[in-house]
């Protein structure tokens, strides 16, 4: 009984830790501003950590505000972003 405790705590474990956020970025074009992908990414894994989770494109608005559409399980959204100093955060 114990060994069957044992597998049946493993095949959970195993189960639970493959639940991940996966984010696909967008390529870089030549004059993009604003914060990179990967930092995107990270913001969005960090509120939606099993989601499937797009950066699809970014709207330069102005030296110091940047639009990035977003796709999280398959839904459009947008995230703003501010220059403050020498760092990108979201507008909230």
């Amino acid at each position: 009984m114990t060994n069957l405790k044992l597998f049946s705590c493993m095949l959970i474990l195993i189960a639970t830790s493959g639940v991940q956020a996966q984010c696909l970025v967008d390529s870089p074009e030549v004059g993009d501003i604003g914060p990179t992908s990967d930092q995107v990414c990270t913001y969005l894994e960090q509120r939606f950590p099993t989601s499937e989770l797009q950066v699809r494109s970014r709207k330069i608005r102005s030296p110091k505000y940047v639009s990035l559409l977003v796709s999280v399980d398959g839904k459009p959204d947008r995230i703003e972003y501010e220059l403050g100093g020498m760092n990108w955060s979201v507008m909230q």
